[in-house]
């Protein structure tokens, strides 16, 4: 196990390797691959880290990103009883073939994770979605109620509440 502090300039290695915690005030450069608790920092400096080479871990501190995030959009596969694996991503998207009940999602490690839903009707339409025992919903938003006709899109943000175990429904809109 190796341990980096790098402040006030930067480290250069061509294969590296580094798990423990990580301060970055500098630069890393050819690093191939790195796990870490915490890596804080400004986040400046960072190049040359492969895709995917940082695993685990919290990014804490202000970080910036010089380009946009792109989020993988995860398709859900229909079933009677359809199960989403948090681990996955943030982004889901449903075709509804048949009406369905949403379980309870699973691998919610994550106090306070967004996560988001696309649902969309067939070109038959008319189904409906129920929700396991875990989703909980507000006074404002309520029992969401999608689209039901053919084609139609619906949306569905969700924020995990660790304290209480419940998926909040936070945000909905449909007749897309």
């Amino acid at each position: 196990m190796n341990e980096f502090v790098i402040k006030n300039g930067f480290v250069s290695k061509d294969s590296s390797t580094i798990d423990g915690s990580l301060s970055i005030n500098g630069s890393l450069t050819g690093v191939t691959n790195f796990s870490a608790q915490f890596l804080s920092g400004d986040g400046s400096g960072l190049t040359n880290v492969p895709s995917g080479a940082f695993t685990g871990g919290t990014i804490v501190g202000a970080t910036s990103f010089g380009a946009r995030i792109t989020y993988v959009v995860v398709p859900l596969t229909f079933s009677s009883t359809t199960v989403t694996d948090l681990s996955l991503g943030n982004e889901f998207t449903l075709t509804l073939t048949g009406s369905t009940t949403l379980q309870n999602p699973i691998n919610a490690t994550i106090d306070g994770q967004a996560f988001k839903y696309i649902f969309r009707q067939d070109a038959v339409g008319g189904y409906t979605i129920t929700f396991d025992t875990k989703f909980r919903f507000g006074t404002e938003i309520g029992l969401p109620a999608i689209d039901t006709n053919p084609n139609k899109l619906s949306y569905l943000g969700v924020r995990y509440n660790q304290a209480d175990d419940r998926f909040d429904i936070i945000a909905f809109v449909s007749g897309y």
